[in-house]
């Protein structure tokens, strides 16, 4: 995962990537679930914080790792004075919070820009060192038809 996206593309996400339905609801449910254990939560490749900030306003604790400048301050400028949120710029193949999460996600096909095996692999061992015992990975993939996209 070679790249970052600018300051252009930071402003125009959140449009271009709208929160589909129940999108939110499924990672707040799954949030609660840790909160309730005392446990924060991690979103990997959080972007604008278009998943982020409305869990943090229904109080989730929770922290955001993205490898984009730009993004993050966008996902900044979007939760400003919420409490429990914190930004962390970060490659989701390796990075090292020294804490632990009961719930991690990574929405919106945000780990399949990660090419190779070895890279996806390194994403999920990293996800997994992060995660307390009895915590939760979900994350989504785009299962899109190869016949649609030929069109």
């Amino acid at each position: 995962m070679g790249f970052a996206y600018d300051e252009k593309v930071a402003l125009r996400y959140d449009a271009a990537v709208p929160v589909g339905p129940g999108e939110v609801d499924f990672y707040l449910e799954l949030a609660r679930e840790a909160a309730d254990q005392g446990l924060p939560t991690l979103e990997l490749a959080c972007g604008s914080g278009r998943i982020a900030v409305p869990l943090a306003r229904e109080g989730v604790r929770l922290v955001g790792l993205d490898n984009s400048p730009a993004m993050l301050a966008r996902a900044r400028e979007k939760s400003a004075g919420l409490a429990g949120v914190e930004w962390v710029e970060g490659d989701m193949r390796s990075f090292d919070l020294g804490r632990l999460f009961g719930l991690v996600i990574i929405p919106v096909a945000s780990l399949q820009p990660l090419l190779t095996t070895e890279d996806q692999m390194a994403c999920l061992r990293c996800a997994h060192r992060h995660l307390a015992p009895g915590g939760r990975l979900a994350f989504e993939l785009d299962n899109t038809s190869v016949v649609v996209m030929a069109g």
